[in-house]
C-alpha cells in the first residue's frame, strides 16, 4: 500500500507517465511490441521536417519480451483452424446459413486480430508523433494556466482498464452460468463443442478485439478534455472586458491559442490513422454479432429450445460486449468534433462583444479562418465516429436480420429447414426426414 501512494504521488507532469497503465495493457494484449522510455529534459517542440536532430521527449524501444508477447499471441489465434472443431461446428443445432456465416466470421475475425496487431506494431512512428503532439500541447495549455491533471487522467484509465475487464469478466460469469444450468438439455454437440479450451478461446479473441476500443475511448477523453480546457482558456482571457488589452497582447495570445488548437488537431487525426483500422473491424464484428443476435431473438418465438436459448445468450452476450465499448466511442466522437468546432463560436462571440480594437478584431477573423480549415474529425476514413454511424449500424441490423429470415423461410430446403431439433440425434432426424417426403 505504502508503494502505491509512494507511486501515485510520484507521477511526473507529463502525459508519458499518464498512459503507462494503457501502454502495459496494450503490451500484454500484444498490440503494442514497444516499452515507452521518457526523457524529461528534452525539448517539447513538436518534431517536424527537417528537425529530427532535436532530442525527442519520448521513444518507444522494442525489446525481446515485447516481441514474444506479440508472437505468442498470433500463434494462439492461429492455432485453433488447425484443430478439428471445424467439424463440430458443422453439427451445431442450429440453421445452415448461421453456421456458414459463422464460420467465415471466425476465419475473418482471426485473420483481422492479426492484421491489427501487426498493424499497430508498424506504427511506431506515428504513436511517438502523437504523444510528443499531447506533450507540446500540455506545455502550452500550462502557460494559459489551465493545467491538465494528470493524476486525474492517470486513475481514470486505470479505472478504465478494469472496468473494461471486469465487464468483460461479468459477461463470462453469465454466460459461464446459464451454460451449466442447461447442460442438461442441451444436445451432445454442445457439450463436445464448448469445452473448456473453446470458452477461454473465445473469450481471449473477445478481449483481443475490446482491447484497442478501451485505448481509444481513452485517447478521446483525453483530446476532449483538453479542448474543452483551450476553450475555457479562451472564453476566460476575453471575458474580462479589459479595455488595456493591446494588440500585441491579443496578438500572442491568439497565435499560442492557434498553435495547440492546430496541434491537438494533428494530434487527433494521427491518433486515428493508428486506431482506425481497429475500430472499423471492431464496428464490422458488433454488426454481424448484432445479426445474429436479434435472428436468434427472434427464433426464440418459433422454436424455445434449450438450445436456441443458449444461442441466443451466446450472441447476444456477445453484442452487449461490443455495444459497451462501440456506443461510447460514438459518443466521444462527437463530442471531441463539438469541442473541437466550439473556438469557432467563441471567437465570433469575442468578435461581438469585446471591445477590441480594428486590428485585433481583424486577427480574430483571420483565426475564425483557419478554425473553419482545421476541424478535428473522429474518422476512420470511411465513415466518422459519430451519431450518424450509430444510425448506419441500426439500419444495417434490420436490413440483413429481414433478409436472413426471408431465406430461412422461402428456402428451406437449401438450408435444412430452419434449425435442427433440439434432441442432436442425426440419424432420427434423417428418418424424420424421410417421412416427410
Amino acid at each position: 500500500m505504502q508503494f502505491l501512494m509512494k507511486y501515485w504521488f510520484n507521477i511526473r507532469h507529463n502525459i508519458f507517465q499518464t498512459i503507462q497503465p494503457i501502454c502495459r495493457t496494450m503490451k500484454w494484449f500484444g498490440f503494442m511490441p514497444f516499452t515507452l522510455v521518457s526523457h524529461p529534459h528534452a525539448q517539447p517542440h513538436p518534431p517536424r521536417e527537417g528537425a529530427q536532430s532535436h532530442p525527442t521527449a519520448a521513444c518507444l524501444e522494442v525489446k525481446t519480451t515485447d516481441a514474444l508477447l506479440l508472437a505468442g499471441w498470433q500463434l494462439y489465434i492461429l492455432h485453433w483452424f488447425f484443430t478439428d472443431w471445424l467439424d463440430d461446428l458443422h453439427e451445431m443445432p442450429m440453421s445452415k446459413i448461421m453456421i456458414y456465416f459463422s464460420i467465415s466470421i471466425y476465419f475473418v475475425e482471426a485473420a483481422l486480430l492479426c492484421s491489427v496487431q501487426l498493424l499497430v506494431a508498424f506504427s511506431k512512428a506515428k504513436i511517438e508523433e502523437t504523444l510528443r503532439l499531447v506533450k507540446f500541447t500540455d506545455d502550452l495549455l500550462e502557460q494559459f494556466a489551465v493545467g491538465v491533471n494528470h493524476r486525474r487522467q492517470h486513475l481514470g484509465s486505470i479505472l478504465l482498464i478494469f472496468g473494461s475487464i471486469i465487464c468483460a469478466g461479468l459477461i463470462f460469469v453469465a454466460e459461464y452460468t446459464v451454460g451449466r444450468q442447461l447442460e442438461g438439455p442441451l444436445t451432445d454437440v454442445w457439450s463436445k463443442y464448448y469445452t473448456t479450451a473453446t470458452v477461454c478461446y473465445y473469450d481471449a479473441m473477445r478481449l483481443i478485439q475490446v482491447c484497442p476500443l478501451v485505448v481509444f475511448i481513452g485517447g478521446l477523453l483525453m483530446f476532449k478534455s483538453r479542448f474543452r480546457m483551450l476553450n475555457y482558456a479562451f472564453r476566460s482571457y476575453f471575458n474580462r472586458q479589459r479595455k488595456n488589452l493591446n494588440d500585441e497582447e491579443v496578438k500572442t495570445f491568439l497565435r499560442f491559442t492557434a498553435i495547440c488548437h492546430d496541434t491537438l488537431t494533428d494530434a487527433v487525426t494521427t491518433f486515428c490513422d493508428v486506431f482506425s483500422f481497429q475500430v472499423t473491424s471492431a464496428c464490422t464484428t458488433f454488426i454481424l454479432v448484432n445479426i445474429f443476435s436479434m435472428y436468434t431473438i427472434g427464433a426464440l418465438f418459433s422454436r424455445h429450445t434449450p438450445d436456441v436459448v443458449y444461442l441466443s445468450l451466446f450472441y447476444g452476450l456477445a453484442n452487449l460486449l461490443y455495444a459497451l465499448h462501440i456506443i461510447p466511442i460514438i459518443k466521444l466522437g462527437s463530442d471531441v468534433r463539438d469541442e473541437g468546432t466550439r473556438m469557432a463560436v467563441l471567437v465570433h462571440k469575442a468578435i461581438n462583444q469585446s471591445t477590441l480594437s480594428d486590428r485585433s478584431i481583424d486577427r480574430l477573423r483571420l483565426f475564425s479562418r483557419q478554425l473553419q480549415q482545421q476541424t478535428p474529425n473522429v474518422s476512420g476514413g470511411m465513415f466518422s465516429f459519430d451519431w450518424t454511424l450509430c444510425f448506419s449500424i441500426f439500419s444495417a441490423t434490420a436490413t440483413y436480420v429481414v433478409i436472413m429470415v426471408e431465406f430461412e423461410l422461402d428456402v428451406p430446403q437449401f438450408f435444412i429447414d430452419s434449425l435442427k431439433p433440439s434432441t442432436g440425434n442425426l440419424t432420427s432426424r434423417g428418418l424424420i426426414l424421410n417421412d416427410t417426403h
